[in-house]
């Protein structure tokens, strides 16, 4: 940390502390369990989204081994479900999206997470609540009693679990997902499945369109970024500088600007540019949204992202205890920074309960309204 990460100003605290805070609490740990414990009180008040711990023998199982057929979202701090699944692998809970979970097993939501915030590592407190609605919903029980409002109604329900691992993942419903007309004239791309291979196609298909929304709210499928804002751009275009370590000078970062980016050809695409980000939006993401935010007909659509920009160095800790730090500085051209903060929405849009429960994207409604309005 001392030596290695660019962000030490950025943490709220001061750094040079934590060592003389931290041993005596690593010294007094009993077992593998408070150890880990430890070094998660440590990786949170690090504010840094990579600095996570993912499929340890000894912290995973703590969760439990099964999980409702359902996904949860924190909007506004209040847990909505926003996906159940019902495709008939496992059996459907009485879940519906827009319901707003308040009681799981007997503990109140809020209760929950007061409880597990000082262990749950992240840039800012909307990447902390993105970690914690993977495991709202986990637990050792093949049911569990979940207490929810639903229009206004409050509801008890018992939601069966079905066992991690048990079932596959979702197969998209189409052929081709990662892009398709929203509209005659607004073209959709979910950058989630995204190769460099199809960019070239992708922006031939929607040449003639409106306007593009660029689904960001997943981390991407292959690094596109520099690729992708040529073809937006008319000249050279710098979107970001960097911070270094210095090798030679341990503790010393060396600022640094990249080549900007060269366009893709002399007639850049002239439609406008809508970029939906929220809380998953990570590292990568975040990076591809600072490149298309360069672009002169750009809108970023959401709320907060995760706040954890730039290359990651991974750390393995006594016990093979593995985790990452952020391990270079990333920042807009004029000095402005991505850790912590995110990518700031021009237009904050969040889910509704009434939304969920009609089945409506209004992230993506809103960006098909954005283009309409001003093309």
């Amino acid at each position: 940390m001392a030596y290695f990460f660019p962000y030490k100003y950025a943490v709220g605290t001061d750094w040079q502390q934590m060592l003389s805070t931290y041993i005596p609490r690593f010294l007094g740990a009993g077992n593998a369990l408070e150890y880990r414990q430890t070094a998660l009180a440590l990786f949170t008040d690090l504010h840094d989204s990579h600095a996570t711990v993912t499929q340890d023998p000894v912290l995973s199982p703590l969760e439990g081994d099964y999980i409702v057929a359902a996904a949860v979202q924190f909007v506004n701090d209040q847990a909505m479900v926003i996906r159940v699944r019902h495709d008939g692998q496992v059996v459907q809970p009485p879940l519906e999206p827009g319901d707003r979970i308040t009681e799981v097993d007997g503990v109140s939501v809020d209760e929950w997470v007061k409880q597990r915030l000082p262990l749950t590592p992240g840039s800012n407190k909307a990447a902390q609540l993105r970690s914690l609605a993977v495991n709202l919903l986990r637990g050792n029980t093949p049911e569990m009693q979940v207490k929810v409002l639903r229009a206004g109604k409050s509801l008890s329900l018992t939601a069966p679990r079905f066992k991690l691992g048990t079932v596959p993942p979702v197969k998209p419903a189409v052929g081709d997902s990662t892009y398709r007309f929203l509209t005659p004239k607004i073209g959709y791309v979910n950058l989630a499945t995204i190769t460099r291979a199809k960019l070239p196609t992708i922006m031939q298909a929607f040449q003639q369109t409106d306007g593009i929304v660029f689904d960001l709210r997943n981390y991407p499928g292959e690094f596109v970024t520099n690729q992708l804002l040529s073809y937006f751009i008319s000249k050279p275009t710098a979107f970001a500088k960097f911070a270094a370590f210095d090798a030679r000078y341990p503790g010393r970062f060396v600022e640094y600007q990249p080549k900007p980016i060269e366009p893709a050809g002399s007639t850049p695409y002239a439609g406008r540019v809508v970029v939906l980000v929220n809380e998953i939006t990570l590292s990568q993401g975040e990076y591809t949204a600072m490149a298309l935010r360069a672009g002169p007909r750009a809108t970023i659509v959401g709320s907060q992202t995760g706040g954890a920009d730039g290359d990651i160095s991974r750390i393995v800790l006594p016990g093979n205890l593995v985790t990452r730090i952020s391990g270079t500085g990333v920042y807009y051209p004029d000095g402005r920074e991505t850790q912590r903060v995110g990518i700031v929405p021009d237009v904050e849009v969040h889910p509704t309960a009434e939304g969920l429960r009609a089945g409506q994207d209004e992230l993506r409604d809103k960006a098909i309204q954005i283009i309409t309005s001003t093309k």
